[in-house]
């Protein structure tokens, strides 16, 4: 008896073939590890495509369908267990190429990382993928090749945070003509701040927490509207902690208000 050829390694053509079946079939899913790190710009070798997926038996069908619609995988697909892995256990398609179908990555689920989903182009094909944020996470592990990705992937995170940052700076004029109110707002306190420092960097994070002041006092303001124009517009904002911290700073204004009504 003939025994099976080791899979080769995957190519870009593999990931957008999969990708392809994958949303033919409307099955949830992220392509993580080495893979991914080629669709963030970063080729590396790698001996398989990882896909992270969530618990959820129909999703689980829907990818044994797509699986099934690859080239030559029929036979490799028969060796899953839908069952096994209706329970969210990790897994793997050992065909042409290896696929591994993993329900857990670096102690998070799908649904803890969800809000980081992101979808990338190849070759006309759309991929779904995680954010540099989402990646880093995937990445906290002991493995020794996780250790030059998470390089590789801050510097990346901060380059585009500092090319956002740049982009935010340049935008600010124009946003007096915005349409929202709270937009607005920002955009006023920011010229008079920029203005006042002449030639001095203007300090952001203090503005922000002046702008959230100062709209927190304005009955024709909504606080909440004007954290999130600082989550989209502020040049210190381009961080998720960052916009995380201004939208519960807002919240604190709305309670210490509505306390303060009541007394």
């Amino acid at each position: 008896m003939s025994r099976q050829p080791a899979p080769r390694q995957p190519t870009e053509g593999d990931i957008a073939l999969l990708a392809k079946a994958l949303g033919d079939c409307g099955v949830e899913y992220v392509v993580i590890g080495g893979a991914a790190m080629a669709l963030h710009g970063f080729p590396r070798m790698t001996r398989d495509i990882d896909l992270f997926v969530p618990v959820d038996p129909n999703n689980n069908a829907r990818l044994l369908k797509a699986l099934r619609a690859l080239p030559g995988s029929r036979a490799a697909v028969s060796q899953l267990d839908p069952k096994y892995m209706d329970r969210g256990h990790s897994t793997a398609l050992e065909g042409e190429i290896a696929i591994d179908i993993l329900y857990v990555a670096a102690h998070r689920t799908f649904e803890d990382l969800r809000d980081h989903v992101q979808r990338v182009d190849l070759d006309g094909i759309p991929v779904w993928t995680l954010d540099i944020d989402g990646m880093l996470m995937t990445k906290k592990t002991a493995r020794e090749s996780d250790v030059p990705d998470r390089l590789k992937l801050e510097r990346l995170r901060t380059a585009l945070h500092d090319a956002e940052r740049q982009r935010r700076e340049h935008s600010l004029a124009g946003l007096r003509a915005d349409g929202s109110a709270a937009v607005r707002f920002f955009a006023a306190m920011a010229q008079a701040a920029a203005s006042a420092a002449a030639k001095a960097a203007v300090d952001w994070k203090h503005l922000e927490e002046e702008v959230l002041k100062a709209g927190s006092k304005d009955r024709a303001i909504d606080v909440r509207d004007l954290a999130e124009a600082l989550c989209r517009h502020s040049p210190g904002a381009v961080y998720p902690t960052r916009q995380a911290w201004l939208r519960e700073r807002a919240q604190a204004l709305v309670r210490a208000a509505a306390t303060k009504r009541k007394q």
